[in-house]
């Protein structure tokens, strides 16, 4: 007997072993599990900061649009503008962001970014595209201007078409693309769609 318990002396401490070993490999797992959860939430964050800042640069272009007709000009005396507080830039010679939304020139590219907006950061471009203008459906427009009575159509009895593309940007090169149609009426509140 006393053969039998001098040989189980190390038993124990094995075991211990063994079983630290296990715990080991758990927690090595449990941190890899985490620190790939942290990766994921960190990219999960700058994906929605630049889709949120490309969003925003869309719904900051209809007062652009709106002060370009409306001027009949460029929106800025020189290239800096500031839209509810924030500083914007639009990236033209002066003449090219108002003969875009007026369509005499067609650019289609969004390489070529008509506005610049800096949301934090990291800039957003916006490049706006005329599509054409329209009649209004179910105006006055169509029997006659003002035989619906007042309301019923626009001012001009028409609507004129824009595409907006908003590019937004955040940090380890995540870019987000909104695209938007707008739809400018003339005389009165136009809006998004």
């Amino acid at each position: 007997m006393k053969n039998i318990i001098a040989n189980e002396r190390g038993f124990i401490l094995v075991t211990a072993m063994v079983i630290l070993l296990l715990l080991m490999l758990i927690g090595i797992g449990a941190m890899r599990t985490s620190s790939v959860e942290v990766l994921i939430a960190g990219n999960d964050k700058f994906h929605k900061e630049a889709f949120y800042s490309a969003d925003s640069g869309a719904y900051l272009t209809p007062i652009l649009l709106t002060l370009a007709r409306d001027t009949g000009a460029d929106p800025a005396a020189g290239p800096q503008i500031t839209l509810w507080g924030i500083d914007g830039t639009t990236l033209s010679d002066g003449t090219r962001f108002y003969n875009e939304t007026m369509g005499f020139v067609q650019d289609a590219t969004a390489l070529d970014p008509d506005f610049q907006v800096q949301m934090g950061l990291m800039p957003v471009n916006v490049d706006i595209n005329h599509t054409g203008s329209r009649h209004m459906v179910g105006g006055g427009v169509e029997f006659g201007m003002g035989a619906a009575g007042v309301g019923a159509g626009s001012v001009a009895g028409v609507w004129i078409g824009y595409t907006l593309t908003a590019t937004g940007q955040a940090p380890k090169s995540s870019v987000s693309i909104v695209r938007a149609n707008y739809r400018y009426v003339p005389g009165t509140a136009g809006g998004l769609k």
